[in-house]
């Protein structure tokens, strides 16, 4: 049997699908993984290279019916069912439509043949406004937050110096009126407030609060890690200042074992830095509208200007700062197991649908899949064709520029899935993975539990 790891950021991914790929190899079940989005490149368009091979079950980090037909005619193509792990479970309520399928209900259920997912929470969600049956749910905890606990008690802080780590969700400011409009149409966002106007205010903020805060603590080193994609151009003001450098090429645990302190504006990113135990405070740079917020706010701890300087002035003093008790418990409530076998829970519900699932897809689904496979051609030809011209004819051209643009972009993106980043992965990953857990999956030392909520592995 075989199994495709879809990869959407390398960054944060590679890591907690490699730790569970080693599990599943040590029961004789093939891994691989692979980048989840296509690419362009002067040798064609990839689809069809990528997908000539049989693949039993393939796992999507984000799947939209309507928006990612291509991922549906992969699967397809490749003969293997369909998982999604829902890479992004705390939302809120405008997202719905993008993340839950709910204009597509039963297609949906269909074609996804089981969801992994964190805790109750989110399975309420996909039980409630998706139609998604509970057996079909299994809730597995968060494996990026086991990987990030096991790093953190493994892995010594990789500075000595006093570092803040200040994490960036400011995409969204990027966007001007008609891209904001774009968005909101693609990914079915019904947000009625212009959000993307809020964050570019937030970050012309957050740029003053860091400058004045290097100046005030010269002994502080300020990270700025600006979120993948986002135009670095907005942080030019942060240049050239020796206590401030601008971050965001290597994986975000780094980021975090290598500081004292975590500040943020509304990245649910705050979850992987408590239960590391740190502590993160969230900037109260601009008051976001109603829509925005989730139930996951609740999570939170802003801190205005004023506060914001006083903890660096303790942090700049000694002072150590930890999460409260409080506010871990709360985190209990999305992430079913805490910390705990989110990974090993991963792996036997990956050999739980391998062992007894099936692909069902239907009639209409087949013809999504032929229609990519036409456009999908007629994209790969495209892109040879002007190459050629290029190449042969000297004819500069659209296709070809757009082609070798593409390839520059995509080889330099840092979340983008390479080689390299698949043996560093797997190398950090065979640190984590214990033998324990090895003969817990061996010797079936565990029991599947049906509830009313989802499926649950006990041990």
């Amino acid at each position: 049997m075989k199994v495709s790891f879809l990869i959407d950021n390398a960054l944060r991914e590679a890591v907690v699908n490699s730790c569970i790929g080693i599990l599943l190899k040590a029961m004789d079940i093939e891994c691989k993984l692979d980048n989840y989005n296509f690419f362009y490149s002067p040798s064609g368009f990839d689809f069809f290279d990528r997908t000539r091979e049989n693949i039993d079950l393939t796992l999507f980090p984000s799947y939209n019916v309507n928006r990612t037909p291509e991922q549906l005619s992969r699967a397809i193509r490749t003969n293997s069912m369909m998982v999604a792990t829902h890479a992004e479970q705390i939302i809120n309520s405008a997202l719905y439509k993008e993340k839950l399928n709910t204009s597509a209900k039963s297609k949906y259920s269909k074609q996804i043949t089981s969801h992994f997912v964190w805790g109750p929470f989110f399975a309420e969600l996909l039980m409630t406004h998706s139609s998604i049956p509970a057996d079909k749910i299994y809730i597995t905890g968060n494996p990026k937050l086991q990987v990030s606990t096991r790093l953190n008690t493994s892995t010594p802080n990789l500075s000595p110096s006093k570092s803040v780590l200040i994490v960036s969700d400011f995409s969204l400011g990027d966007m001007d009126d008609e891209r904001w409009s774009q968005f909101k149409k693609r990914y079915k966002a019904n947000y009625n407030t212009p959000i993307h106007r809020h964050y570019y205010e937030a970050r012309r903020k957050l740029v003053n609060w860091v400058l004045t805060a290097s100046e005030r603590y010269p002994n502080i080193h300020f990270k700025m890690r600006i979120h993948p994609g986002e135009d670095r151009a907005a942080y030019e003001l942060l240049k050239g200042t020796n206590n401030i450098s601008l971050v965001g090429d290597r994986d975000f645990i780094e980021d975090v074992l290598d500081s004292g302190l975590v500040f943020s504006y509304s990245s649910t990113s705050l979850f992987e830095v408590l239960v590391m135990d740190k502590q993160v405070f969230n900037l109260d740079l601009h008051d976001l509208p109603e829509e925005r917020k989730g139930e996951y706010f609740e999570l939170f701890e802003w801190v205005n200007k004023s506060q914001f300087m006083d903890i660096l002035r303790n942090y700049d003093e000694g002072k150590v700062f930890y999460p409260s008790s409080g506010r871990k418990k709360l985190l209990e409530k999305y992430m079913y197991g805490g910390n705990q076998k989110a990974v090993l829970r991963n792996a036997i519900a990956i050999k739980d649908v391998l062992e007894n699932r099936i692909a069902q897809y239907g009639f209409s689904d087949f013809l999504v899949h032929y229609r990519n496979l036409c456009l999908s051609l007629v994209k790969d030809k495209a892109v040879k064709a002007g190459i050629w011209f290029n190449k042969e004819l000297g004819l500069q051209n659209y296709i070809s520029t757009l082609a070798n643009r593409r390839k520059e972009a995509d080889l330099n993106n840092p979340v983008r899935l390479n080689p390299n980043k698949i043996e560093s992965a797997y190398k950090i990953a065979s640190g984590i993975v214990t033998e324990s857990e090895i003969e817990i999956l061996k010797n079936n030392l565990y029991e599947i539990r049906k509830e009313k909520d989802g499926i649950y592995i006990d041990f």
